[in-house]
């Protein structure tokens, strides 16, 4: 069993690195002008810290006698968590056992035929499978994993995937390997999901790598000039640093506003209701509508559910009840002095190398609260939960004035989940 990750959070990052490709390019729904946005949250920290257990787990499985199976590499956790480490050891476990090289964690580079950089990364995890009739037929198999709920673009057109599988033949081809298939597929637990595709390596080098390159070259251009015709405000909008300062996306946004009262009629709050030409015009409009203003609507119902106690209601037809409750997301807190933290926990029963292997100076202190919490908690004298510790720390270090906020207070409505009633008739 594992006890300490390794830390994926300090690594560099590409500005047009593998994981933004899908953002970027226009025929995903992408724009060439997105910037991915700085800083970090809890759903980022959750993601790195199961990324960083998932490679500690095969690290370990791999130097190991390879008789247990992975998921006995797994450290202890809650049951949500444990279920999503189960899925992701049973996804991978039929490929690890067939491997005959194994590349985890590994930084790629893409780079143009005379060796100048592209873009680079850091794969999740690169096998090598030799085919189960021909062993001379090998595939190279590239997998990533996604702790997120919001799905992914299907593998044969996913350019993430693309681009770690570039980078990784690239790396293999300069050691003289050249496998006979290439294999790229997402594990996302949370969604209960794992989807591959498979081609035939000719098929795939060549024109993969071209499109990653010319991808890059594009939004390389784009970025330094902006100009509003090359750009391409949609979806991607919304993870974009740029929004609300994009010329693009406040044209698109000033076009809806003008238009908004010629839009036709909208539908019930039921997808079955689109079933002619007509309604789904009609859904599309209001889609594009809200889609290139939906921050001013969220700001606007915010300031309504402020106005009326903090929260809103409505009835749909079925008697759903869709209640939205006004919350607010503090900022980032972050170290300020760690030796001050180092003395603070070791009060509670935590040792200083918790602190080493987890804390660097201004980074979120989620994953640092979170294992030193469980150890507070096992060493309590009064028994409490681990929630309650983690408030205790968390609590401590402020009031010792060891850590500050960064950022302001962001407000946010929250649907608050409410059981349909279903009466009996008499």
């Amino acid at each position: 069993m594992i006890t300490v990750s390794p830390d994926h959070s300090s690594r560099a990052h590409h500005p047009l690195g593998p994981s933004t490709l899908n953002y970027v390019d226009p025929q995903m729904g992408g724009c060439l002008g997105f910037r991915n946005r700085e800083g970090d949250n809890e759903a980022a920290a959750e993601g790195t810290t199961n990324h960083e257990i998932v490679d500690a787990a095969i690290t370990a499985w791999k130097a190991s006698d390879r008789s247990k199976p992975l998921l006995d590499f797994f450290p202890e956790a809650d049951e949500d968590t444990r279920r999503w480490h189960e899925f992701v050891a049973a996804s991978i476990q039929p490929y690890l056992d067939k491997a005959t090289a194994i590349y985890n964690e590994v930084r790629i580079q893409i780079t143009t035929e005379d060796g100048k950089p592209v873009t680079f990364g850091t794969t999740d995890l690169g096998l090598l499978i030799p085919d189960d009739e021909f062993e001379k037929r090998v595939t190279l198999v590239v997998l990533d994993f996604k702790f997120g709920y919001l799905d992914v673009p299907e593998p044969e057109h996913n350019r993430q995937g693309w681009a770690y599988a570039c980078g990784l033949l690239e790396m293999l081809g300069a050691e003289g390997i050249v496998p006979d298939y290439v294999e790229t597929g997402f594990v996302q637990p949370k969604r209960e999901s794992f989807r591959t595709h498979k081609w035939r390596v000719e098929q795939f080098w060549g024109e993969k790598d071209a499109a990653i390159r010319n991808l890059i070259q594009a939004a390389t251009f784009t970025r330094a000039n902006m100009a509003d015709s090359l750009l391409n405000p949609g979806a991607a909008c919304d993870y974009c640093e740029l929004v609300g300062k994009c010329p693009a996306h406040a044209r698109i946004h000033a076009l809806a506003a003008r238009k908004s009262m010629q839009l036709p009629e909208a539908l019930a709050l039921n997808v079955d209701a689109i079933d002619t030409p007509e309604k789904a015009a009609a859904a599309m409009a209001w889609l594009g509508f809200v889609d290139s203003c939906a921050d001013k609507i969220k700001a606007k119902c915010r300031d309504v559910a402020e106005e009326w106690g903090g929260s809103v209601q409505v009835s749909a037809p079925d008697g759903t009840e869709y209640v939205y409750e006004l919350k607010r997301r503090q900022p980032s807190r972050v170290a300020t002095d760690v030796e001050g933290i180092k003395a603070a926990l070791g009060d509670m029963g935590v040792p200083p190398e918790t602190v080493d292997g987890v804390l660097k100076v201004s980074i979120p202190l989620a994953k640092l609260e979170n294992e030193a919490a469980g150890i507070f908690a096992e060493n309590a004298e009064e028994k409490m939960t681990k929630k309650a510790a983690k408030e205790k720390i968390s609590s401590t270090l402020e009031a010792l004035g060891l850590v500050e906020r960064q950022g302001d207070v962001t407000p946010y409505l929250k649907r608050k989940q409410i059981k349909k009633q279903i009466k009996e008739e008499n």
